[in-house]
């Protein structure tokens, strides 16, 4: 995540989104030590986000399609938190 300008980026990227919630861990991150690397700005600790999802635009449909998406979506979490523990525990301190 970015919480600042990258002016190198500027017309190589492009990402749309909005922050619907947990804004408090969003100022939490921002209030984080950090180190300067070269150009680059590090938190101290390594963050790590177990876990995100896409907001649809619409939420009125409950057609079949856009129920399997919301399960396979919750299934994927799932499997993300999954992952990240059996990574700290086998590859301590990374």
């Amino acid at each position: 995540i970015l919480l600042g300008t990258a002016p190198h980026l500027d017309s190589k990227y492009a990402v749309f989104g909005r922050l619907v919630a947990g804004e408090e861990v969003l100022s939490a991150m921002e209030a984080m030590p950090t180190r300067k690397e070269g150009m680059f700005v590090m938190p101290n600790e390594r963050l790590t986000i177990l876990s995100s999802y896409v907001k649809e635009p619409y939420e009125a449909s409950t057609s079949e399609c856009i129920l399997e998406l919301r399960e396979t979506k919750h299934r994927a979490d799932g499997l993300a938190v999954e992952i990240e523990k059996t990574r700290q525990k086998r590859l301590p301190g990374m």
